[in-house]
């Protein structure tokens, strides 16, 4: 069976992983970057990805890599905590939830892919289903036969444009902030500031490196002093973060959107993952925990029954009540 993975994030590593060293598939990933470009910067990855992590045989290499989390502290702006989850309760796991850095992951999930077939500065410019495969005529100008194609190639994936066209986003948010800052002394867990103007997330994700994720709630669009400007009175140590201009140096900003849900995931042998196929605001962290999952359902779809006509139907079909679920209870955290 000959597979072909558009994309080399979570999502499509995650798949490769799933199905490598089978000896009945041929497996291909290709990536439109010259070379590996992580985008983002830090990563909360819940159990139900770390369990996936841990399915796949690399949920202790993770670990070593990232910072165990094992509470969620939800404090007021002057630093008094308003709840503390113990989350080795809630899951019944121990070591149940992770911060890591999006290139460690990315590293962990390469850990295992030594021999994988990976072109580098390779895109689809066609896409056609011609009986029970799909002729794929590349970048290049290449053309190849696949009984499988999947599209893990993230929110603004051009395999969903050339199969089911423009689809909409809904913005949820003008802009939003992340920084890499060195951790706090003082924060060992999954930790958020909040009051009426927004929030001020921090989570370790080494020993060495914490992940900020700030949001203000006013909805219009602020210039970025003027966005970071209610955090600057919050207690310590969100002050001095703010504080240092080097930490604001590297800011990475961007808005919020929501890929509008899909009927299917896919047409025929031409199935989308990850957030090429359901993109939400990362406001339960359920993003790479999603893209995580779609890999490791579709991978052992392919090992138990490898002959479907309608590959993102069967897909659809498994996974589509979990989305949702996930996507209905995120939009209550707005």
């Amino acid at each position: 069976m000959k597979i072909l993975i558009v994309g080399g994030g979570i999502a499509g590593l995650g798949l490769a992983n799933v199905l490598n060293g089978n000896s009945d598939i041929e497996l291909t990933v290709i990536e439109k970057e010259s070379k590996w470009h992580i985008a983002g910067s830090g990563l909360y990855t819940p159990y139900n990805g770390v369990k996936v992590l841990d399915d796949l045989g690399m949920g202790e290499l993770a670990r070593t890599k990232g910072y165990i989390i094992s509470h969620r502290l939800f404090l007021d702006e002057k630093g008094q905590t308003i709840l503390d989850l113990d989350l080795e309760e809630i899951w019944s796991f121990k070591k149940p939830c992770l911060g890591i850095n999006r290139k460690a992951l990315h590293e962990v999930l390469l850990s295992k892919l030594e021999n994988l077939n990976i072109h580098f500065n390779c895109s689809i410019q066609h896409l056609q289903e011609i009986e029970n495969q799909v002729k794929v005529t590349f970048s290049n100008g290449e053309t190849a036969m696949f009984d499988l194609v999947v599209a893990a190639d993230g929110i603004n994936s051009d395999t969903r444009k050339s199969i089911i066209g423009n689809i909409p986003f809904r913005l949820d948010q003008h802009q939003v902030c992340r920084l890499l800052i060195d951790k706090p002394a003082s924060i060992n867990n999954w930790t958020m500031f909040g009051s009426n103007d927004g929030i001020f997330l921090i989570i370790p994700i080494s020993d060495e490196i914490a992940y900020c994720y700030i949001s203000n709630k006013q909805s219009a669009k602020l210039s970025q002093e003027e966005f970071l400007e209610p955090f600057r009175s919050f207690a310590s140590p969100v002050s001095d973060i703010l504080n240092n201009k080097e930490n604001l140096k590297k800011a990475y900003w961007s808005k919020v959107e929501e890929l509008a849900p899909l009927e299917t995931y896919g047409k025929g042998r031409i199935v989308l993952i990850g957030d090429a196929a359901h993109a939400i605001p990362p406001y339960m962290a359920q993003g790479g925990s999603l893209a995580l999952e779609d890999a490791y359902a579709l991978g052992k779809m392919i090992l138990e029954d490898s002959n479907r006509d309608n590959w993102a139907q069967a897909f659809t079909n498994k996974r589509k009540e979990r989305v949702d679920w996930v996507r209905a209870r995120n939009r209550k955290r707005e």
